[in-house]
């Protein structure tokens, strides 16, 4: 008979299978990890050789406005941001020149359609306005010293101008 307790060979077979156990494991979770990691890499270059993934839900920054009514306030008919950020009304001065900001919304990410930007002073007719899209620095409260532009691909500020003209009704913004 065998000299041996019976409970150090379950401890060496249970030992054995232990390591075992292990050494099957990380070989399945390295599998697993190179395999995502393989994945990830076929996603990035689908993304850099083609310009955008089609499979990309991102949000592109971007707004809307017509020409208006002058008046207290400015309506912006569509403004989509990728994150919290500010639609700010400027004036524009000699055709090319951003001028003082008049007033801003604050805006969530995502899609937002007519909004109503109060302005501090109102606008007057027949002259050109501009509307900018800004970042949050973090503090919800516009600062054009802390938020800056967003910016498009072509690193140009999002902006849209529009040109006011006579209220035609006491009712007009």
């Amino acid at each position: 008979m065998n000299n041996s307790p019976w409970w150090q060979v379950a401890l060496l077979f249970g030992g054995v299978g232990l390591l075992a156990g292990l050494f099957i494991g990380m070989a399945i979770g390295w599998r697993m990890d190179t395999g995502l990691s393989a994945q990830a890499e076929v996603n990035s270059s689908e993304e850099t050789e083609g310009g955008e993934n089609a499979n990309a839900t991102a949000v592109q920054d971007d707004l809307s406005v017509a020409d208006q009514s002058s008046g207290k306030a400015v309506l912006v008919k569509e403004v989509r941001l990728s994150e919290l950020g500010w639609v700010a009304v400027h004036e524009v001065q000699g055709g090319e020149t951003m001028g003082n900001v008049l007033g801003a919304a604050r805006l969530e990410a995502g899609d937002h359609y007519n909004i109503v930007v109060n302005l501090l002073r109102g606008t007057e007719p027949n002259k050109q306005y501009a509307v900018i899209l800004y970042t949050d620095n973090g503090n919800k409260e516009f600062d054009l010293r802390g938020d800056l532009p967003i910016m498009t691909k072509e690193d140009k500020p999002v902006v849209v101008r529009f040109t006011t003209h006579t209220p035609t009704s006491s009712t007009g913004l």
